[in-house]
């Protein structure tokens, strides 16, 4: 479904320790997805499924951000710009198939991510 909140994104100085935290808290469950020495990202399965990811970022403070499924990526990433949203990650493939993302900084400076599935 378009424009619903479809995904969570943490961005974490440490990936495994940021999973490990919410796999206890949470009895969450955790798929690692780099390599078997790299601490880029894992996936999280809360019980029915993925519904969020932690990846590895040192360049921002750790933060949770809400991904909205969005029918056109380019289309909806222009338009909050024309809105007066700052781009802080331009359009791009996720990879293996998996889709397109951008995130965006609203005017008040909120933090949003954008998702489109695969067609």
């Amino acid at each position: 479904m378009n424009n619903t909140f479809g995904w969570m994104q943490l961005q974490s100085a440490s990936v495994k320790e940021s999973s490990d935290f919410y796999r206890q808290l949470f009895d969450w469950k955790v798929d690692h997805k780099g390599m078997a020495d790299d601490d880029s990202y894992t996936e999280i399965d809360a019980g029915e499924g993925p519904c969020a990811g932690i990846s590895h970022n040192t360049e921002a403070p750790p933060m949770w951000v809400p991904f909205v499924n969005v029918e056109n990526i380019e289309e909806s990433t222009a338009k909050a710009e024309e809105l007066g949203a700052d781009t802080l990650t331009e359009v791009a493939e996720i990879g293996e198939g998996m889709g397109w993302y951008s995130v965006i900084q609203d005017p008040e400076g909120a933090v949003l991510g954008l998702y489109q599935p695969p067609s």
